[in-house]
Formats: structure tokens, C-alpha cells, sequence
């Protein structure tokens, strides 16, 4: 989904409900924060500057893992292209099983869950893969890519809130078209892999999504309100899979 569209059904979840300010900017910072990791406080996505794209494209360049490992994994890459993809309720993995990306995808919502609701505590510099979150078995010990280049914040409040934000980015990705294919009844029939996509086709149709805006707000605003409660936001009905789901490919994308 495109970062606008992101930030416009988070900020129509937020409206009405009694948050602070504070919070308010952090759950709307953390929607983007998927998509743009380390970038998200360094420049405006929204300007639409020839910077904006250049920062994203050389960090995001297939050519930058010909550097040395511990320079070359960073998460911006990694979360179009790499280990990262579920992030974005995407397959990492040109064939992979539905049920694979699906786990994955549970494993974040147990994960910024956990955040959010500051069941867990994220220490700065603290490199994903060296403990035991939801989210560590995606990556090995050399993974070199540490909890605060995701939220792009070393802050405890910010973190903690745009947990929040980035299960709401995986809910509106989880109904755009260019992401996952839906059957009928709105069940996940296959996942999309993002590197064999053509990548207009893929942003053209990352502003269509498979329900209505009020069903997709209101799918948010559940998620912002529960945690709220202190309660974790159940994701399991939004990943319900048809009965005859398909391995990941660019479906009409390519």
C-alpha cells in the first residue's frame, strides 16, 4: 500500500478516540515504519522529492549486498527484498507455502503485540536473532540488524507506540490487492512475492484493497482500541486461509 494511503486510514482509525497527541504522532509515524525503517525519521516520504527517492534506492539497491555482510543487511533492504517481506504481509520467497508466510506474519503480530503492550521490553543496539522474540527465527547470528533500525528509534515511548502504527501497516497490507490474493468470502488464497513483481504494475495497484475503507478503518481502529484496554489485538481472523490456498508468485504483477 502506498505510504499516503497508509497514513490516511491510520489517521481515520485514530480519529475519535480519547489518545493523547504524543501517542496519536507515534501510532501514525509506526505505520510507515514497515516500509521505511531506518528512514522514517530522517526525511518527509510525503514530499515526494528526487532525495526521498535516491535515500530509498541506495538503500534498497539489490547492489548494496555487494558490500560486506555487516554493511550490506540493513532493514530497509531487507523489508522489500529480503528476510523482512512478511513485514509487509508478503512472501519472502518466490514458491513459498502460504503457511510459511502466514506463520510469519503471526509471529510479527505476536511481536509488536507484546511492544506495544510493553510485555516486552526492546534494549537499544540490541541485534534481532540473539534472544528469544517471536520475530528471531528469521534471522541467523550474522543477521547484523538490530530492533531499533525496525522502529528507527532507540525511545521507549516511540517504540512501544509505533507498534501500534506497524500492526495497523500489516492490516492494510493484508487487504491490498498487490500484496495477497483473496477468494470471495475474503479468505488469503496466496501471498505475493514483491522482487518478481514489476514494480509499477505492483504500485498502481497498491491503493486498491479487497473490502470497503469503513471494514479496513475499522479493522485498525480495533487494534489501536485494544491495545488501548491492554489487551493484544487478535489478528487470526484476518488471516484465515481459503481451503485450497496456493504457493507465493507475482500473480498479475510481473
Amino acid at each position: 500500500m502506498l505510504l499516503n494511503r497508509h497514513k490516511g486510514y491510520t489517521e481515520a482509525a485514530l480519529d475519535g478516540l480519547t489518545l493523547n497527541a504524543d501517542i496519536q504522532k507515534e501510532i501514525t509515524t509506526g505505520c510507515i515504519a514497515n516500509d521505511l525503517c531506518e528512514l522514517t525519521d530522517i526525511i518527509d516520504p510525503f514530499i515526494g522529492t528526487h532525495e526521498f527517492s535516491q535515500r530509498v534506492r541506495s538503500y534498497a539497491a539489490p547492489e548494496a549486498r555487494m558490500a560486506p555482510r555487516s554493511h550490506s543487511i540493513i532493514a530497509v533492504y531487507e523489508t522489500h527484498f529480503g528476510d523482512l517481506a512478511s513485514m509487509h504481509a508478503m512472501a519472502k520467497g518466490k514458491g513459498e507455502s502460504v503457511e510459511v508466510t502466514k506463520i510469519e506474519i503471526e509471529h510479527w503480530f505476536m511481536f509488536l503485540n507484546q511492544v506495544a503492550l510493553g510485555r516486552r521490553i526492546v534494549a537499544p543496539g540490541k541485534e534481532i536473532g540473539d534472544d528469544t522474540s517471536p520475530i528471531s527465527h528469521f534471522f541467523g547470528k550474522d543477521s547484523k540488524i538490530e530492533y531499533d533500525q525496525i522502529f528507527a528509534s532507540e525511545n521507549l515511548f516511540k517504540i512501544k507506540n509505533r507498534a501500534v502504527g506497524m500492526m495497523c501497516h500489516l492490516i492494510q497490507d493484508l487487504f491490498t490487492i498487490s500484496h495477497c490474493q483473496r477468494d470471495s468470502s475474503k479468505k488469503i488464497k496466496k501471498f505475493y512475492h514483491y522482487p518478481s513483481q514489476n514494480s509499477t504494475k505492483h504500485k498502481e495497484a497498491d491503493d486498491t484493497i479487497h473490502i470497503s475503507d469503513q471494514e479496513l478503518i475499522a479493522h485498525c481502529r480495533e487494534c489501536i482500541e485494544r491495545i488501548s484496554q491492554k489487551r493484544p489485538y487478535n489478528y487470526l481472523a484476518i488471516l484465515e486461509l481459503t481451503e485450497h490456498p496456493q504457493k507465493s508468485d507475482d500473480g498479475p504483477f510481473a
